[in-house]
């Protein structure tokens, strides 16, 4: 009877449903850690392409240039070199 109840209002039937989701979601991401899986969105610049884009700002390449080359945002090339410094420190 609740369940049905629950289901009568717009909002109720679409927690519940949400909560569910939610749940089978987070069950799904404690399964996978376990394995030792990936979780999420895989990163733009590999280790390979990482080393590359190193080297080409110690050889004097601009952000603009390393993104291009790669394939990638600016933004990426400035995270990547604000994780490389902050690594080395």
């Amino acid at each position: 009877m609740r369940f049905w109840l629950a289901y009568s209002y717009p909002s109720g039937g679409r927690f519940l449903l949400t909560c569910r989701g939610r749940e089978r979601r987070a069950a799904a991401r404690k399964v996978r850690r376990a394995r030792g899986q990936h979780i999420g969105r895989p990163k733009a610049l590999d280790k390979s392409k990482a080393g590359l884009a190193r080297r080409m700002h110690s050889n004097g390449e601009s952000a603009s240039t390393i993104a291009d080359t790669l394939g990638v945002s600016r933004a990426t090339v400035y995270r990547m070199l604000a994780e490389q410094s902050d690594g080395a420190n």
